[in-house]
């Protein structure tokens, strides 16, 4: 049975992300192209936030269980 700590971090981080995803979005992606100091796309970016957001979740759920 998975702990209610563990549903509630979940929770909170994607809300967290949800909530920070748009100026995330500008700043590390938008100004970087604008400014040429990216030339990644918006769906390896997108992948690449997902994947720092998958990341994090373990963390957190790695640091409940101990």
């Amino acid at each position: 049975q998975i702990p209610a700590v563990a549903i509630y971090a979940v929770v909170l981080c994607l809300a967290h992300d949800a909530v920070t995803l748009p100026v995330l979005v500008y700043s590390g992606f938008l100004l970087e192209r604008r400014y040429g100091l990216s030339r990644q796309g918006a769906g390896n970016w997108l992948r690449d936030h997902v994947t720092t957001v998958d990341k994090e979740l373990g963390i957190y759920l790695k640091k409940i269980r101990s």
